[in-house]
């Protein structure tokens, strides 16, 4: 019981964490900034799953997808 504890706060730890990076990252708005945090995003997945917390890995990936699309959608109208 303990142990789900523990991993239950570091988890919500992380996942604070992670939010406020992204919104650091994504204050650029550039593609630069949105590679970094399609990056950010895919590596925060991969460590909620790592931990079981498969809900917040979800969000993560669904974030990164956004930031793909943007990512291309911003490339498209350069071009």
């Amino acid at each position: 019981m303990t142990e789900k504890l523990s991993t239950a706060i570091n988890s919500e730890s992380l996942y604070e964490k992670q939010l406020q990076i992204l919104e650091d990252i994504l204050e650029g708005n550039n593609s630069r900034s949105l590679k970094e945090a399609i990056t950010h995003c895919e590596a925060a997945a991969q460590e909620f799953k790592k931990i079981g917390s498969d809900e917040k890995a979800e969000e993560f990936t669904l974030k990164a997808e956004q930031f793909k699309n943007r990512l291309q959608q911003g490339s498209r109208a350069n071009s």
